[in-house]
């Protein structure tokens, strides 16, 4: 039985990574046999050994801390707004929810892209204009899901809570915030997700450093292993998030059903110490690194631009694609 387990395991194992090592071998392969221009596409090979040379240079942990600070900054503003305000909204009576939603809704729809330029005339090229464009989207899912969260609590519970004579902030705290803490993940998530996107574009137009920054530069110069390697990494980074809030919101909420591909129920444990400590300490860390790897970036970029050299920036060097 326990045979029978193990194979059936990896044998789900095989075909979730199918897909991926199918992309692998094409993108490997069709460079080669010249079915694409290994030029503009080279093969994943090339790309590896690239993103070693970046690493090697110290080019991919700069803009990989970076772009992680500024991701993670901006999504902590998007929460800091948004939490409370989609709590308040949520339990505010109707004709303010019906009188403030389209103002809402019409904020929201804004193109981020086109925002662009607005946050940089206030804010100018620095960090903050790319924190804020970046806390202008995420904001709007952790609203709306927070607002749709608190506004839809069970009914018999919020009666059995305000049974009990609980003061309104006792209330919130034991009621209404345990009850929205699900749709508040999912929020979150979605928000997380679109951090990286709009940072890629703000990094593309006002940064010296940083992935978006790498992947302009990159394909301005030619150097398509570095572009596909810095794509490569976001991506990753993206999903290695949005993974690790998944396990933190499945041991958050264990208690309710998920399935499987196969249609299984799957057993979750309860989050745990551990699990808030390793959290808080990841957090604590990009926020550390990324401060410490912007400064050391700017410090490079002043150092190189004393000199003269300023057509090319410090962090670009050892950045061949061949």
């Amino acid at each position: 039985m326990k045979w029978f387990k193990t194979a059936e395991r990896l044998k789900t194992a095989a075909l979730r990574a199918s897909g991926i090592l199918v992309l692998v071998f094409l993108w490997e392969l069709l460079p080669r046999l010249g079915f694409v221009d290994p030029r503009f596409f080279p093969p994943l090979s090339a790309v590896l050994k690239a993103a070693g040379q970046l690493a090697v240079s110290g080019v991919l942990l700069t803009s990989v801390m970076v772009s992680l600070w500024r991701a993670l900054t901006g999504l902590f503003a998007a929460l800091v707004l948004g939490l409370p305000l989609g709590l308040f909204f949520g339990r505010a009576p109707l004709f303010v929810e019906e009188s403030c939603n389209p103002l809402f809704r019409f904020f929201s729809q804004f193109n981020p892209f086109s925002l662009l330029p607005v946050f940089i005339l206030f804010f100018g090229i620095g960090e903050t204009a790319k924190i804020a464009i970046v806390a202008w989207v995420c904001i709007w899912p952790v609203f709306f899901n927070t607002a749709a969260g608190a506004r839809n609590i069970d009914r018999t519970l919020v009666k059995t809570a305000r049974s009990c004579g609980p003061g309104p902030l006792r209330f919130f705290f034991a009621v209404v915030l345990p009850a929205s803490s699900a749709s508040i993940f999912t929020g979150l998530r979605l928000g997380l997700e679109m951090s990286f996107f709009m940072l890629l574009a703000a990094e593309m137009v006002g940064a010296s450093f940083g992935l978006g920054w790498l992947l302009h530069n990159s394909g301005m110069n030619a150097q398509f292993g570095r572009m596909y390697a810095a794509i490569l990494m976001t991506v990753s980074l993206s999903c290695l998030l949005t993974g690790f809030l998944k396990y933190i919101e499945g041991r958050s909420f264990f208690w309710r059903e998920a399935l499987k591909e196969t249609g299984r129920r799957v057993r979750r444990k309860a989050l745990t110490k551990t699990d808030i400590g390793f959290a808080a300490a990841l957090g604590l860390f990009i926020f550390t690194a990324g401060i410490w790897q912007l400064q050391v970036a700017k410090a490079e970029q002043a150092r190189f631009n004393h000199t003269g050299h300023s057509e090319h920036m410090p962090v670009t060097k050892g950045a061949s694609m061949e």
